[in-house]
């Protein structure tokens, strides 16, 4: 491969430039000096460089090239940290710029525009996979191997399941740890997952909520008839193989690829070495986590401080609607009768009773907020006209908080519920909590009105029946895929809480049990939380945008992703006692406020200055309303807010800035002791947000 001589008058005529040069001579990752004769000289320029993305010839002041492996062009290597350190293995700064470089090459964007939004190293391998974000906020990935090589996804792909399917791997920690204990004869409860099918029966093209309560259950009966058709010969497989290493106790599930059985250690090794199993795990002993739940987000904390939503009115809307009023555990529920079912939801009941419950024979099984006064109702049949309907009835008693433990998929755009309950929070101050969904395991979409801007979206995590955080993990069913909009840098839910094995109330003796899992459940622990919130400073009320920032800000537990902000867990799982510390304005522990925000406010706006500690870990959060009413509702919010935290020299040390979030978050470590400046910058005001709401936070 060879260029044409390039013409430089400056040289007494003709000079072979850098492009010119035989690259079969050179081997990749060989540094080229700055030498006459060898760098090309233009008139006006000291040097010249070739661009590998466009092949052009460009001025360059620049000490150093070098041969690029991946595409055999010569790079200038003045951008990168060290000359020297470019080879078969690049320092961390250089490989941030080669994938900084990569996606500028795939997209034709300056590299000056492009900025590093996260990065993750791949397990067991020398791969580190990034995401690339550009001024419009559109996002790009690129893997690189140590050495700068761009690694393809199928191939990741392949080593990942190469991993999974080693025999070890399949063997859960809990069981390795008894087969390294146990004797050749001693039996170890088990559970043997195997593949499965690789379709899901079809989902009916109209939303759920817009059936009534006959074709639900209909549709339902018989997606479960689909799926333990299709289950049923892999479990019956299952059941073969197992039965064939000589198991005892052996039974399948109906609806999962899973048998159930007791197996010695060398049983166990020889079931991981079937193609057919995915993991074998311990059939271990647990209880449901309703009992847990209030601990793991220390609202029992709260509870101690004389905080038990006292003299607050929260709404439960359902669909369904209708819960038994004689629950012992429920008395002085108020049951809304327009729209609902004819007979009792247990669903109903278990989301009243994870706010409410006041089954103080089992303190443990006390709401989380259990002194709060709960009215509920909904719709029978699911509308929306009927949900917004009971909603409006349920404010217009006096409700401050709203419970929404439905949702319909919208294929991620935003419709009439989301639009209906951003206007009510935005209009009515009131603060909307909404299930993210649970298609987790499917599509992964967040439902409506979930999407909505204004509304606090909540998703589930396990948290494995133990008040430790260490081994919580985020639940498979929980929703996470995010609202479409222009930038399409949404993130729901906005924080994640207890969901999984939940012990609630329920509507027959003896009135509590274990209700199931799901987001559902999730969301009813964060609107107690709010309504906690609003009993220990009314100014919550009526400024739902302090309340998320709030429970966003004291939000630390992180489940996956990034700390200060991921795909699945939002912000992180939420803690009743840092947000009522945050609430008390506790010194150096947190502050929080509420403010008029209008297009004309001046920018940077300094929205508190706290005294912060170097070596400490802090979260600051902004929140504003978005206008549904607005022209572009539908794409993105009606304004753009951006928050920069400066420490005392004046200097920023932390910003975040999305495009078409309604709210702001940053994380950081204070670098000095001192007083610093919480900025809030106006990017874009197409119509003024009204209100907005901030909070921060000391995590550690």
């Amino acid at each position: 491969m060879a260029q044409e001589n390039v013409e430089d008058e400056g040289m007494n005529g003709r000079m072979v430039g850098l492009a010119g040069l035989s690259l079969g001579t050179l081997s990749a990752g060989v540094l080229i000096s700055t030498l006459v004769g060898q760098v090309g000289v233009a008139q006006g320029c000291s040097e010249f460089w070739v661009n590998p993305q466009t092949g052009a010839r460009e001025c360059q002041d620049c000490s150093n090239f070098w041969v690029n492996p991946q595409t055999g062009a010569h790079e200038c290597l003045d951008g990168l940290s060290s000359p020297s350190r470019i080879g078969p293995t690049l320092s961390s700064q250089d490989l941030d710029n080669a994938a900084l470089r990569a996606i500028s090459q795939r997209t034709g964007r300056p590299v000056r525009d492009l900025e590093l939004a996260n990065s993750t190293s791949v397990e067991a391998s020398n791969v580190r996979d990034f995401k690339v974000i550009d001024l419009q906020g559109n996002l790009y990935g690129v893997a690189l191997s140590a050495s700068g090589q761009e690694v393809s996804a199928e191939s990741l792909e392949a080593a990942t399941l190469a991993r999974a399917s080693d025999p070890a791997n399949k063997i859960h920690p809990t069981v390795a740890i008894q087969l390294a204990q146990a004797s050749s004869t001693q039996g170890i409860r088990s559970i043997v997952w195997f593949r499965g099918p690789q379709t899901l029966p079809q989902r009916p093209t109209n939303r759920p909520e817009q059936m009534s309560a006959e074709q639900l259950t209909t549709l339902q009966n018989q997606v479960n008839s689909a799926r333990a058709a299709a289950v049923a010969p892999f479990v019956q497989r299952g059941l073969s193989q197992v039965a064939a290493v000589g198991a005892t106790q052996v039974s399948g599930d109906p609806y999962e690829p899973v048998v159930y059985a007791t197996l010695t250690p060398a049983q166990i090794r020889q079931l991981a070495q079937s193609p057919d199993v995915l993991e074998i795990s311990e059939d271990s002993v647990k209880t449901p986590a309703g009992d847990i739940a209030r601990q793991v987000v220390r609202a029992h904390v709260v509870h101690s401080r004389g905080i038990t939503g006292n003299n607050v009115r929260v709404g439960v809307i359902e669909v369904g609607g209708r819960m038994n009023t004689s629950n012992p555990f429920l008395s002085g529920v108020v049951q809304d009768t327009a729209n609902v079912c004819s007979t009792f939801d247990n669903h109903a009941s278990g989301v009243v009773g994870i706010i409410r419950s006041r089954k103080t024979t089992a303190p443990s099984l006390l709401g989380m907020a259990y002194n709060s006064t709960v009215r509920v109702g909904g719709s029978c049949q699911g509308f929306d006209s009927q949900l917004f309907s009971r909603s409006t009835a349920a404010v217009d008693w006096g409700a401050r908080a709203l419970n929404l433990s439905f949702g319909g998929d919208s294929r991620r755009r935003l419709d009439g519920a989301d639009r209906f309950y951003d206007s009510l929070v935005r209009t009515r101050r009131v603060t909307v909590v909404a299930a993210a969904g649970n298609s987790g395991r499917e599509n992964g979409n967040v439902g409506s009105p979930g999407l909505g801007y204004n509304v606090l979206t909540v998703g589930a995590f396990d948290d494995r029946n133990t008040v430790a955080t260490g081994d919580d993990v985020m639940a498979p069913y929980s929703s996470f895929r995010n609202p479409i909009s222009t930038a399409n840098d949404r993130i729901k839910p906005e924080v994640v809480a207890p969901g999984t094995n939940i012990i609630s109330t329920r509507n027959a003796s003896p009135w509590t049990g274990n209700i199931g899992s799901g987001t559902s459940y999730a969301a009813p622990v964060v609107t107690g939380i709010a309504a906690l919130l609003m009993q220990r400073n009314d100014t919550f009320r009526s400024w739902p945008e302090a309340t998320k920032a709030v429970i966003m800000a004291t939000a630390v537990q992180n489940l996956e992703g990034a700390a200060r902000l991921s795909d699945r867990d939002g912000a992180g799982g939420v803690n009743a006692e840092r947000a009522d510390n945050v609430a008390r304005r506790v010194s150096g522990v947190g502050d929080w406020g509420a403010v008029s925000y209008t297009c004309s406010t001046p920018s940077p706006l300094v929205g508190t200055s706290p005294s912060l500690v170097a070596g400490r870990r802090y979260r600051g959060v902004i929140v504003w309303s978005v206008d549904p009413n607005w022209s572009g509702y539908l794409d993105l919010p009606n304004a753009d807010l951006d928050l920069v935290i400066r420490q005392p020299n004046g200097t920023f040390v932390a910003r975040s800035a999305s495009y078409d979030n309604a709210y702001e978050i940053v994380d950081f470590t204070a670098p000095v002791s001192g007083t610093y400046r919480v900025q809030i910058i106006k990017h874009r005001c197409s119509s003024s947000p009204q209100y907005l709401g901030w909070a921060w936070h000391r995590v550690n």
